[in-house]
């Protein structure tokens, strides 16, 4: 599917957003008239030659409720060079038709799986030698940003219940 980036006309307002081709023509915060700023390809390859990857990411995504929020991880591992979403419990695939509105062309570009269940999948990467790193706000977590390189987390949407009942 292909996007545009749009454009309010409106000095005042002037809002970017984006559009599937053939939508958009007016703008959302003020109903002036847009036009095309930008189209986004399905197929991009970087303006500027990016160096090889040193660092292989894969996401688990554990019972995310939010369509959008799972679309939008999907553009944002895709630009962060992330190589699997590990799609699990709730979370929607892009099977879904509502998941391509903040996905922009990610859906298609990513690869991904589904589980039913995220703890199951975590467990087994762990097996397969992944570190699993938690992002997760909960009671006793310690910030993303305080930990090294080489410290080992507990699994991407891991609840402190699967911690207790794993003994970790």
């Amino acid at each position: 599917m292909m996007f545009t980036i749009r454009q309010c006309q409106n000095e005042l307002c002037r809002f970017r957003f984006p559009a599937a081709v053939g939508s958009g023509e007016q703008c959302p915060q003020c109903a002036t008239a847009t036009a095309v700023a930008a189209t986004l390809s399905p197929k991009r390859e970087p303006a500027v030659p990016l160096p090889p990857p040193t660092l292989h990411l894969e996401l688990l995504l554990d019972n995310i409720r939010s369509i959008y929020n799972v679309g939008a991880l999907f553009r944002t591992a895709d630009g962060a060079g992330v190589k699997h979403l590990h799609l699990a419990g709730i979370c929607a695939t892009p099977e879904h038709p509502k998941l391509a509105k903040t996905a922009l062309g990610a859906d298609s570009q990513m690869s991904w799986s589904y589980s039913r269940n995220g703890l199951d999948t975590a467990v087994r990467l762990q097996e397969l030698g992944y570190h699993l790193w938690a992002l997760e706000d909960a009671p006793g977590a310690v910030s993303l940003f305080s930990l090294s390189e080489r410290e080992v987390g507990h699994g991407m949407g891991r609840r402190p219940s699967h911690f207790a009942r794993r003994g970790q």
